[in-house]
């Protein structure tokens, strides 16, 4: 698949691998933090939502301090505020008493309001 040039250039600025199937409505991003870490698919935006897959061996999951539930196979959803900071911290702990931690960057979204 090729993409456009700027959408690889923020890409690239970002720190963000896209993988994205070119549509007027779908878009998807994945977020590489290490190899063995978490990955991503969704719309990192105010009032966007992920659906992912926890690190291997993660126990708990929480999202800038609030517990998400994780399905048996590690996989979870999460959701952002239409207000949300530019930044959320998403923290696994290990069974083995690890953290992983990664910074996910909420890009800001333009609301009409009535």
């Amino acid at each position: 698949m090729i993409l456009p040039r700027f959408a690889l250039s923020l890409a690239a600025l970002a720190g963000i691998a896209v993988l994205a199937a070119i549509r007027p409505v779908l878009f998807a991003a994945t977020i590489p933090v290490a190899p063995s870490d978490y990955h991503l698919v969704g719309t990192l935006t105010q009032g966007g939502w992920a659906r992912g897959q926890a690190p291997a061996h993660a126990v708990r999951l929480t999202l800038d301090g609030n517990a998400i539930r994780l399905a048996p196979d590690r996989a979870f959803f999460i959701a952002f505020d239409r207000d949300a900071p530019p930044q959320a911290r998403l923290v696994a702990r290990m069974d083995d008493g690890r953290v992983v931690t990664t910074t996910l960057a909420i890009a800001r979204r333009a609301w009409e309001l009535e």
